[in-house]
């Protein structure tokens, strides 16, 4: 049974965490770093493309895109594991800044963090490519770095071509 306010989701990021360590033990941060970013863009591709499913196709607005990327991040990380806003800054770009991540934090405790490439930008390449909208990132601050808050401005730069199968 799951302890009062654990989430499934918790407890397989825990996996994750953990499987991250023993890579890096055996093989290498730098591999464990890219394998990680390397998985998590295709899990965040996928769980995008379930969010909009249909309504995929259609061209979408920066609100638009600023609501599937709330869906899509609460699915993944249900608050209180993370805690996060994001403003739109301009017709075509978002601000996102995020207060609490449950994976700086355990990284932190763990003393990992300089070791440790965070995989936010994959993970929104991910949810970008699943929305089919190119976008251009930019990391302003960072936690893991010992920021307050990271903050990452995202810039949408246009809609990627259906593919048609």
């Amino acid at each position: 049974m799951l302890a009062k306010g654990e989430s499934l989701q918790e407890l397989w990021w825990l996996h994750d965490a953990l499987w991250y360590q023993g890579v890096a033990r055996r093989v290498g941060f730098d591999v464990a770093n890219e394998v990680n970013q390397e998985a998590i863009q295709l899990i965040a591709q996928v769980v995008m493309r379930k969010v909009v499913g249909c309504r995929a196709r259609q061209r979408k607005t920066t609100k638009e895109v600023a609501a599937y990327f709330r869906e899509a991040s609460d699915l993944m990380w249900p608050p209180p594991m993370t805690e996060w806003e994001a403003e739109i800054s301009r017709d075509d770009s978002l601000l996102v800044k995020v207060t609490r991540c449950f994976a700086v934090e355990g990284v932190k405790r763990l003393k990992m963090q300089e070791h440790y490439r965070c995989p936010c930008l994959a993970v929104r390449r991910g949810w970008f490519k699943g929305l089919r909208v190119k976008v251009e990132q930019e990391v302003l601050a960072n936690m893991k770095d010992g920021a307050e808050a990271c903050l990452i401005r995202v810039r949408i730069v246009g809609e990627e071509v259906p593919i048609s199968i």
